[in-house]
């Protein structure tokens, strides 16, 4: 791995971490259950298309991912491998998608399944390593629902993650 790739992976996590508790703290607004997730997942999936983009390897969310872990374990090892998982199972997901989809298209689902997965990763920590009865009274449409709100804003977070990237690329030149 390049010196190139290793700063943009530090980068990035560090600018995902430190401005996701931003969006996570805005979550507060959402008065349901998991807003504080919906609200931090166009950001999460924002910066995962970027780091696609930048760091160009199949395994570039795993890479940012473990980084961002690696901080979170400073706070707690559950939030840190919850990460981690999220990352891993992203980058599966991305190497499928590639498979069968158009690259571009494959990269939006690369970035939004972070989120998604995340989703998942994170209310199994909570419910299962933690015992933490957070999700208990939540019935399996809600978390659902709340799965697909996930998903949905991810998706519009990791296209214009995507555009940005591009514009980054082509130096902010005007598009025609």
């Amino acid at each position: 791995m390049t010196a190139q790739r290793v700063s943009s992976v530090g980068l990035l996590a560090a600018v995902v971490f430190s401005g996701g508790w931003l969006f996570y703290a805005a979550g507060h607004l959402l008065p349901l259950p998991g807003g504080k997730f919906v609200a931090l997942t166009p950001f999460l999936a924002f910066s995962m298309a970027i780091a696609i983009d930048r760091v160009r390897s199949p395994w570039a969310i795993s890479m940012t991912a473990i980084a961002m872990g690696a901080i979170a374990s400073l706070f707690t090892p559950v939030m840190s491998a919850a990460i981690v998982a999220a990352g891993l199972l992203a980058d599966a997901t991305g190497l499928v998608a590639a498979q069968v989809l158009p690259r571009a298209t494959a990269r939006t689902v690369q970035a939004t399944a972070f989120s998604f997965w995340g989703f998942w990763t994170f209310l199994a920590s909570v419910v299962y390593l933690t015992r933490n009865p957070l999700y208990a009274a939540v019935s399996a449409l809600q978390l659902a629902v709340i799965a697909l709100a996930v998903a949905i804003v991810s998706a519009v977070g990791a296209r214009l993650g995507e555009h940005f990237s591009r514009r980054i690329r082509n130096g902010f030149r005007q598009s025609r």
